[in-house]
């Protein structure tokens, strides 16, 4: 290792002379990550906010925003006005601990309601939206105990809105995951169950297999319990195929489904809280996950969302910290997608402990925006992306030059930066070459 150390230290001092004039002539370009995301807004909102969602609740065209307030019995809904800033429209109470919510038009009347599951009263409550962002509730439907998360779908293709809602289990024939099946008159029958030995905090819904019905992933949320996941392959008639396993990890908080390679099948995207990762779990279009990658964190994750953060076509993922189990790090960071299959890992400064993060163009130039609830302040932080980004100036201090090279060589204490400036799990020439090529660009 210490052969390897000083090959590489040799190697990056002698690029260094020889690339740093053309990187450095481009200085006066440069963006850093905290000019990047420089504009900062702050909305009040609710105690303790958690989850927040984006959609365009008074068909205006502006993204409003909603977010549950765990501590407060509430959720408050912001709405967006030109150039990405939000009004105080209303606080709405709901139940004693508001934990998830879904958007679904439930009533097919055009408008955008709003389902929320109270972890405390066991039950999903239906508001609907009155057409300008206005939320009256409609109805209560139990659910069972220690409810996580909801998710809506069709699951017999009959044209209703289904709910699938995860649970802890209590004892061993609770179900993971509850379906309960809608029908006319925003009506719910009785629920029913899968079963599985699993704590699921939440699912993904998607059509894995391409046979146009909709499947159900489950992950894994509590720890110590094994890393498993399992796949629910949907029958279009409400019923399930006996779930297929795959290799999931500890303490799986949220997921999310994308085309991560670009090869044409489904994948899914999950954070662990306990083991500080993203996990990419790559689909084969028959409903198997047989390949996952995983990516480490300097903390744990609490939420996790893709994007397109730079002109390139492939998908980025954006991860949110809500520090429970610890006060380190937090925040926002970005995890930028490499042709070579890598991933950057960038922290956005200035943000504070947050359960959820929510992206979207906010204000219609281009670039991708952020939504998060401060744990801590009460505030929702909207960030908005102001320019691009200069990944290999790694002391932040506005220039491309050899205290570069020094901190790629001897990161401050926690940096996570030395040698694997890829973050593909291994120390080797790709992170010299992946770091030189970035030197010698300049910036975005």
């Amino acid at each position: 290792m210490i052969v390897q150390k000083h090959f590489t230290a040799v190697a990056l001092a002698a690029a260094y002379f020889s690339v740093s004039t053309p990187a450095l002539a481009q200085s006066d370009t440069i963006c850093l990550l905290d000019q990047r995301f420089s504009r900062i807004d702050l909305y009040p909102v609710g105690q303790h906010p958690g989850q927040v969602e984006l959609a365009d609740l008074n068909q205006d065209g502006n993204l409003d925003a909603v977010v549950l307030n765990r501590d407060g019995g509430s959720f408050t809904v912001l709405l967006g006005e030109p150039g990405g800033t939000f009004t105080h429209l209303s606080e709405i109470l709901t139940g004693q601990l508001p934990i998830a919510q879904e958007f679904d038009d439930i009533d097919h009347d055009g408008d955008t309601d709003l389902l929320i599951v109270d972890a405390e009263n066991n039950d999903i409550t239906i508001f609907l939206n009155d057409g300008n962002a206005g939320f009256v509730e409609h109805s209560r439907v139990s659910v069972g105990e220690r409810s996580r998360s909801i998710k809506i779908a069709d699951f017999n293709n009959d044209g209703y809105s289904d709910i699938a809602c995860t649970h802890h289990q209590y004892l061993i024939d609770d179900p993971t995951v509850e379906i309960l099946l809608g029908g006319p008159k925003i009506t719910f029958a009785k629920p029913f169950g899968l079963f599985d030995d699993m704590h699921t905090n939440d699912v993904s819904i998607a059509d894995f297999n391409n046979d146009g019905n909709a499947d159900i992933a489950a992950l894994e949320g509590i720890y110590p319990s094994g890393n498993r996941g399992r796949i629910y392959l949907g029958n279009g008639d409400a019923t399930f195929d006996e779930p297929i396993q795959f290799n999931s990890r500890r303490s799986t908080i949220t997921s999310t489904v994308e085309d991560m390679n670009n090869d044409g099948h489904l994948d899914i995207v999950s954070v662990s809280r306990i083991e500080s990762s993203v996990t990419i779990h790559y689909g084969d279009g028959t409903g198997a996950f047989n390949d996952d990658r995983q990516i480490p964190l300097l903390v744990e994750a609490a939420n996790v969302a893709t994007a397109y953060l730079n002109d390139d076509d492939l998908l980025d993922i954006v991860v949110s910290y809500d520090g429970v189990l610890s006060s380190e790090g937090g925040g926002i960071s970005l995890l930028e997608s490499r042709s070579n299959g890598s991933f950057r890992l960038n922290f956005v400064p200035n943000t504070g402990l947050s359960s959820w993060v929510a992206v979207a163009d906010l204000n219609d130039d281009g670039k991708v925006d952020f939504v998060a609830p401060a744990r801590g302040s009460d505030n929702l932080e909207v960030f908005f992306d102001q320019c691009g980004v200069c990944p290999a100036d790694l002391n932040g201090d506005g220039m491309l030059d050899f205290f570069d090279v020094d901190r790629l060589l001897n990161p401050a204490p926690g940096a996570n930066i030395f040698l694997d400036y890829n973050l593909d799990g291994t120390t080797n020439f790709f992170d010299i070459s992946d770091f030189l090529f970035d030197f010698q660009t300049g910036c975005n």
